[in-house]
């Protein structure tokens, strides 16, 4: 059976829904009527006056809505009333500072307590120059600052009235002690801030070079990182991301792997690089002279190649030198036979 949501009007099932006494409620629409915060069967209150509306705890009605329309409307008619008495007084101090100190009227008691009701009567802070309240201010040497700008005026740091420091050079301004002047204000001009500034400007374009290759640093590495992911991810979905054979460089499975000192060959790549004989784990050689190649034991080098250039090689020449002498001979002797 299905019944209509109180919130949005559409149907209500009864697996996707709540009953509050006779009203039904999507799960996702039992919210409260005010704020439209999300609220469950622990959290939600109801009106006393007839309403069908949920609410949080903080926006159910106390009053009935004919109360509350009166209540508003006193609220209205008092801050009309207030209204109209901070514009005498502001009319009444304008009068009096427009008008001459010698013909001016004395103010009376009752606007005086007024403009102090409302604030006209209280010191400027001099960093926002707006009224500062005792409840929200603090005072420095005749001057009343707000809690929130009591702040230095280089860095604008938060102070306190033990942190705080003010100019030995007539300044109302107020500092940390590590902002503080430290000499006058013409001297700071021509030597200490001309100083700063142009160090703070030098160290502005050192920090800004370098967050500029920092950054591009990290875009890089972050570039590279996605597309070695990139590349890993197809390798290993195509088989890419195994080992691969030294011999032939293609992938290495393992049922045709053969390990070998870390090195991963296939069955039939497993040869001889000089005479190509099939070998396996048994038979294999390998070269005492820094070589990674794999012999058989016949071909496996017995000296290293610069031995070999120089005594192997030489013999070979020597050898050759040898028949080509024994060669000239016979053909000489073979040439005077004929002739004779």
């Amino acid at each position: 059976m299905s019944h209509k949501c109180l919130k949005c009007g559409k149907t209500a099932y009864e697996n996707e829904s709540l009953q509050i006494k006779e009203s039904w409620f999507h799960k996702t629409c039992f919210k409260c009527a005010e704020c439209d915060i999300r609220l469950t069967l622990t959290t939600y209150q109801v009106s006393d006056f007839g309403e069908n509306e949920v609410f949080c705890a903080k926006c159910v009605p106390k009053v009935a809505p004919s109360q509350a329309k009166d209540q508003e409307i006193e609220r209205a008619q008092k801050a009309s009333k207030m209204t109209q008495e901070v514009r005498m007084v502001n009319e009444q101090v304008r009068v009096a500072e427009e008008t001459p100190s010698s013909y001016s009227k004395p103010v009376s008691k009752s606007v005086s307590a007024i403009a102090a009701k409302f604030g006209s009567g209280a010191p400027k802070c001099p960093t926002c120059g707006k009224s500062a309240y005792p409840a929200e201010s603090v005072n420095v040497k005749g001057d009343t600052y707000h809690n929130a700008c009591f702040k230095c005026c280089e860095c604008n740091v938060r102070l306190t009235l033990s942190t705080y420091e003010v100019s030995d050079f007539g300044e109302r301004e107020i500092f940390c002690r590590k902002c503080v002047p430290k000499v006058a204000p013409s001297q700071a001009t021509e030597t200490v801030e001309l100083a700063r500034a142009q160090k703070a400007s030098q160290m502005t374009q050192e920090v800004r070079k370098v967050n500029d290759q920092v950054r591009v640093s990290e875009e890089e590495k972050a570039y590279e990182l996605s597309k070695e992911k990139k590349v890993n991810a197809l390798s290993a979905k195509f088989g890419g991301g195994l080992k691969k054979c030294p011999r032939c460089l293609k992938t290495v499975y393992a049922a045709e792997e053969i390990v070998m000192e870390g090195d991963s060959y296939h069955k039939t790549c497993f040869r001889c690089c000089e005479c190509d004989q099939l070998l396996n784990l048994n038979t294999y050689k390998k070269s005492d002279f820094a070589q990674n190649d794999i012999f058989c034991t016949k071909c496996v080098p017995k000296v290293a190649p610069t031995q070999a250039n120089t005594s192997v090689e030489l013999d070979r020449v020597a050898k050759a030198a040898q028949m080509t002498k024994d060669v000239r001979m016979v053909n000489e002797q073979v040439r005077n036979t004929s002739l004779e």
